[in-house]
């Protein structure tokens, strides 16, 4: 799946071109752990329940939110009403379904609910909006709370994978990974092609941004 049109309306992530661009030499390709990849950005890693939730383009703002009890409850509640089997196949749509009710309840608490699909060159700065590199430092964040609280088995949380160097004529692109444990087929969960509570991309990583 491409992302021109989709992920970038508006603009074309000018946050995530500079950031990759300045961190190429070690930017990270969807492999091993993601504390690498919250030491890069100055993220911080999730700590039990709490997170850090990044917005205004490259995690420059930095929001702490706990996930009560309650929070976890309808996680379970979502991953239980779609995932029916050990399939992995409905792990990923449980995962889908819960990161955009996560989107939908950390967004009013951060000023993130506002988020558009994509970014423009404009939205520089702009604490309510998230680029590629906010978008997949939270997801993976989200996930590994859920994978803490036994809600994600069949799948490893990887650092996110980013795609796209200018010169091969795409745009540099972030987005999270997670690998299939039975299969290691790697997946792309992309939150940043819609706008804030949508369900994400969920495309194998080796297809995504990579076709057109």
């Amino acid at each position: 799946m491409a992302l021109s049109g989709i992920a970038y309306r508006g603009g074309r992530g000018l946050a995530c071109v500079l950031a990759t661009l300045i961190l190429q030499a070690c930017s990270f390709a969807g492999s091993g752990p993601p504390a690498g990849h919250f030491s890069q950005f100055g993220a911080v890693a999730p700590d039990g329940d709490t997170v850090t939730v990044c917005s205004a383009h490259g995690c420059k703002v930095q929001h702490s939110f706990t996930f009560s009890r309650a929070d976890i409850w309808e996680m379970e509640n979502i991953m239980r009403a779609n995932v029916r089997s050990s399939s992995p196949v409905d792990e990923r749509r449980g995962i889908a379904k819960t990161l955009a009710w996560i989107e939908t309840k950390v967004g009013p608490a951060t000023g993130t609910a506002t988020d558009r699909a994509g970014i423009d060159f404009t939205a520089g700065g702009d604490p309510t909006q998230q680029d590629c590199v906010d978008e997949a430092t939270n997801a993976t964040a989200y996930m590994m709370v859920m994978q803490r609280h036994g809600l994600i088995r069949g799948h490893e949380i990887l650092a996110p994978m980013s795609k796209g160097v200018l010169i091969d004529g795409r745009w540099p692109h972030y987005f999270a990974v997670v690998q299939e444990r039975s299969t290691g087929q790697k997946y792309a969960i992309d939150t940043f092609v819609g706008p804030n509570g949508v369900p994400p991309a969920v495309v194998p990583a080796e297809q995504y941004y990579g076709a057109g």
